[in-house]
């Protein structure tokens, strides 16, 4: 909350519109903006070699913007398909569920077992890169098949309201300020 709120004030004269303003109608740019300006929204990792940006908190933002104000006013992007899932602990799990992801013996072991797996691991960042990929997949074969377009962050909803209906479903566990 105070560093938010400090660069809220230091940067946007302590007013959040002022965020979605400069970011010319552009989820993308909003997310970047977002992560640039506010180090806990800066969800990225080296994994084997390589930067990897999953900005889930700062995708949010630009998705809870956007709905809130249902795609019009402030919430109002040109490119608000461009948001990917918001990878967590939750979606993983209910792919795992759904037969969209298959997890080694050795990962289901530890989920299975309420074993912490660290954050910025390898199996974490597979985790949660694979949701996105297979979220992404996902959509463009409902796309193929029905001919609607289907925005990530729909996709997110359901199956993030699927996941916590369901306390019995079994997820990884990850501390980390991202989710």
């Amino acid at each position: 909350m105070h560093e938010v709120g400090f660069e809220l004030e230091r940067s946007f004269g302590g007013k959040a519109s002022n965020i979605v303003e400069s970011c010319g109608k552009s989820a993308v740019k909003l997310v970047s903006i977002i992560a640039r300006h506010f180090p806990g929204f800066r969800d990225h990792t080296v994994y084997k070699g390589h930067q990897v940006f999953l900005y889930k908190r700062a995708q949010i933002f630009a998705a809870d913007v956007w709905g809130a104000f249902k795609g019009e006013g402030y919430g109002e992007f040109s490119d608000v398909g461009s948001i990917t899932i918001f990878a967590d602990y939750i979606v993983p799990a209910v792919l795992q569920q759904l037969g969209v992801l298959k997890y080694s013996s050795s990962l289901d072991n530890i989920i299975k077992g309420n074993k912490e797996i660290g954050s910025g691991t390898e199996e974490e960042v597979e985790l949660r890169a694979c949701s996105i990929y297979a979220v992404e997949k996902m959509r463009d074969l409902i796309q193929k098949r029905t001919g609607k377009q289907v925005l990530s962050v729909e996709l997110d909803l359901w199956l993030w309201a699927y996941g916590v209906s369901n306390p019995s479903l079994q997820h990884h566990r990850t501390l980390s300020i991202y989710y």
